[in-house]
């Protein structure tokens, strides 16, 4: 004789997998939630370690002029030039800067001040993790993540920096000047040869960064973005002009942003 489940077994199984189903959603949004929240904690703890280093070696991870004297040249000898800055040094050794204050430019020495700022950090034991210094294979301004630059606890997404200097181009809001070092969060892409500057957070996420540590705007402050019509960040804000808003309405990953580790952002 066969029996089929009654109504009341039927009921319970359904139950049980509405809880499962419901716990699972839950759990993937608290997981999410977590995943942001450490993205404040992370700018928070490397604006502090800049911070600390300047105060400490009296000027700027990767630019300072005497990292050798603490930690040894990577070549063995001046720690300039291309000899250097293209070996990545055994233990600590390392390369010098220039001194002028700019993580970033058009030639290979700037280019490496920004792989070297996060070696001089953890050089300095002021971040965790060990980075390599030198640039990645597509150039000299590669950034490879978990290689010469953090990820982030976001999948695929991480942090670099890098000198800023923005007037009117295709990405910025109009009438924005911005002339500062910068810390950049993004998705990476391997064909990019620069930062990781495309979409890994909603725009969503994103207000609720700029509100906690900045101003909640997107074109101004400390924090700030691409516009509407931007490659980079298509959508993440709700116009192209200056006064434009987070596109929350937005759920998908769409933003990556900037923060000013010096300088300011004018209108």
């Amino acid at each position: 004789m066969k029996h089929g489940f009654s109504l009341v077994e039927l009921s319970i199984v359904l139950v049980i997998l509405g809880l499962l189903t419901g716990g699972i959603l839950a759990g993937q949004s608290l997981i999410r939630a977590a995943e942001v929240r450490s993205i404040s904690t992370d700018i928070s703890r490397y604006h502090t370690a800049v911070m600390t280093f300047q105060d400490r070696y009296l000027g700027i991870p990767g630019d300072i002029t005497h990292a050798t004297k603490f930690w040894g040249a990577a070549d063995g000898g001046d720690g300039l030039g291309s000899d250097c800055f293209d070996v990545v040094g055994v233990g600590t050794a390392t390369c010098n800067g220039d001194g002028d204050g700019m993580l970033g430019g058009s030639t290979i020495p700037q280019f490496s001040e920004r792989h070297r700022f996060w070696r001089h950090l953890a050089n300095a034991n002021l971040i965790e993790g060990t980075y390599s210094g030198v640039a990645g294979p597509v150039g000299p301004g590669d950034v490879v993540l978990g290689v010469n630059a953090p990820y982030s606890r976001i999948p695929n997404a991480g942090y670099a920096v890098g000198y800023e200097t923005v007037s009117n181009s295709a990405n910025s809001f109009p009438n924005i000047v911005v002339n500062a070092n910068v810390l950049t969060f993004g998705r990476d892409d391997p064909s990019m040869t620069f930062y990781p500057v495309y979409g890994a957070i909603n725009p969503v996420e994103l207000w609720g960064i700029d509100n906690k540590l900045d101003d909640g705007k997107p074109a101004s402050g400390r924090i700030y973005t691409h516009k509407k019509s931007s490659p980079i960040t298509p959508n993440c804000t709700t116009t192209d002009d200056r006064t434009s808003e987070y596109n929350v309405a937005e759920t998908s990953a769409l933003c990556s942003f900037r923060l000013l580790l010096s300088g300011t952002v004018r209108l």
